[in-house]
């Protein structure tokens, strides 16, 4: 079961953090038509941030090959992740800087 620790209160027009859903307090609601709803507003943020996180990523591969020129197989090693993939990043990283879309 997930649960994350809770974090300072936002700001109204904030969206919720990813620290600030907890998950075992959604999952007492009552009512699921307002259980469903807070679930659905708690995954789109996650979504969003979610690709906040993997455009760092990929510009931080990026950088690492790219302007640093560490090899592939040591980035890969470091993040998990295989040679090919950290390519693709690499190469996604650089069709950003050139003004393309990187998806």
């Amino acid at each position: 079961m997930l649960s994350f620790l809770p974090s300072p209160q936002p700001e109204a027009s904030d969206p919720p953090s990813f620290a600030s859903i907890n998950v075992a307090a959604l999952q007492t609601i009552a009512d699921p038509w307002h259980r469903s709803r807070l679930a659905a507003e708690q995954a789109r943020c996650l979504e969003a941030q979610m690709a906040t996180l993997l455009q760092i990523r990929r510009d931080a591969v990026g950088e690492l090959v790219n302007s640093h020129r560490t090899p592939l197989s040591k980035v890969a090693s470091h993040l998990g992740l295989t040679k090919s993939r950290i390519g693709q990043l690499a190469k996604a990283a650089l069709r950003t800087l050139d003004g393309g879309d990187a998806r």
